[in-house]
């Protein structure tokens, strides 16, 4: 009975864990941060997130999606080519001429790695892939001219 209150409440962790918005896109505002003002327009940082949890390091529970906070149940999305279209789509939402400094860093973690049964298996894994890039808005550019 005690088994299988634990295992209950083991399988609601795992899933309050991974029902969760796992996209984050984030960029320097000109109200909030300073952004560097040259002859050529202005430019700001952003950075984009995404991260899934999954089950021996290769099926996926759940990932972030395209959109800012969004999440697929069963989808494999943390990869450098759904992070690049995010990017693409933020890059057209915002009027960017160009970019400089694309940076992408990607990680796999196995969790309870303290506990000898689970890290020898693997059962457990965190994926997280970031990219970061300095952009240059059209839009600012043009609303200062005027």
């Amino acid at each position: 009975m005690k088994a299988t209150k634990i295992l209950y409440i083991c399988i609601i962790t795992i899933l309050a864990f991974v029902i969760q918005s796992c996209t984050g896109i984030s960029y320097s505002v000109p109200q909030q941060k300073p952004i560097v003002s040259t002859i050529n327009g202005t430019s700001q940082q952003i950075m984009i997130t995404n991260y899934g949890y999954y089950l021996f390091n290769c099926i996926p529970l759940g990932s972030g999606g395209n959109a800012n906070n969004s999440f697929e149940l069963f989808s494999d999305k943390v990869s450098l080519k759904e992070v690049m279209n995010s990017f693409n789509e933020q890059c057209k939402e915002l009027g960017v001429s160009e970019f400089s400094n694309l940076q992408t860093e990607k990680s796999s973690t196995c969790f309870f790695d303290w506990c000898p049964f689970v890290s020898t298996f693997g059962i457990y894994w965190y994926k997280e892939i970031q990219l970061s890039a300095t952009i240059k808005n059209i839009n600012q550019k043009s609303t200062k001219a005027e």
